[in-house]
């Protein structure tokens, strides 16, 4: 029996061996090709790491400062009127600066009588610097400004401001109880009064 081809490649031969069909196939098969290892994967490109900021300059403060605006302001409590706005003089020396801590020694005064009672300031300055570049600083003063005839009432003892190379601006508040007027005198009414001391310092 011839075969019988059932596609190019293959073909089918039946033959009867006892009564059992055989059924045979034949043909060519092209083996696969193999292929070639996949690619591997191209690690994630590592972007270069930033350069580290440049540690912050803290300025020195060390040196000779003047007044430079400096003023002590009394405000009536109650009226909210300021009869009393004091100009002051004088200078601040800086001695030590280490780290972001410095002390010195402030020495101020007023312009005569009338605000010398006021203006008259003295002691040792210590605080921080809390930030680089005219930054935020606080200090407390070991001493005080005059009160003329008034007595402290209450308020706390730190000043806060900046602190740079070229400027020192500090200010703190506290209430004192003075006669109205401020100036005094028998019988005279007491009020409170709110004292804001603002120190401003530029190199000297």
């Amino acid at each position: 029996m011839q075969p019988i081809c059932l596609a190019v490649r293959t073909c089918l031969g039946v033959g009867a061996l006892s009564t059992t069909f055989l059924l045979l196939a034949c043909g060519s098969v092209t083996p696969a090709l193999p292929t070639g290892p996949s690619p591997a994967s191209s690690p994630a490109a590592t972007a270069p790491a930033s350069p580290a900021p440049p540690a912050e300059a803290v300025p020195s403060l060390v040196g000779r400062w003047r007044t430079a605006g400096t003023r002590i302001v009394y405000r009536n409590r109650e009226t909210g009127t300021t009869p009393g706005i004091y100009s002051c003089q004088g200078s601040l020396t800086i001695e030590s600066h280490n780290g972001r801590a410095f002390s010195g020694t402030l020495s101020t005064d007023g312009n005569g009588w009338n605000s010398d009672r006021f203006c008259t300031g003295w002691g040792t300055l210590t605080g921080e610097t809390l930030l680089p570049d005219a930054g935020s600083a606080r200090a407390r003063l070991d001493g005080g400004f005059s009160k003329n005839q008034c007595t402290f009432v209450a308020g706390g003892d730190e000043f806060t401001g900046i602190a740079g190379d070229a400027e020192i601006l500090l200010q703190r508040t506290d209430v004192l109880q003075c006669p109205v007027n401020l100036d005094g005198g028998p019988g005279m009414a007491l009020a409170e009064f709110e004292r804001t001391v603002t120190l401003s310092f530029e190199r000297w």
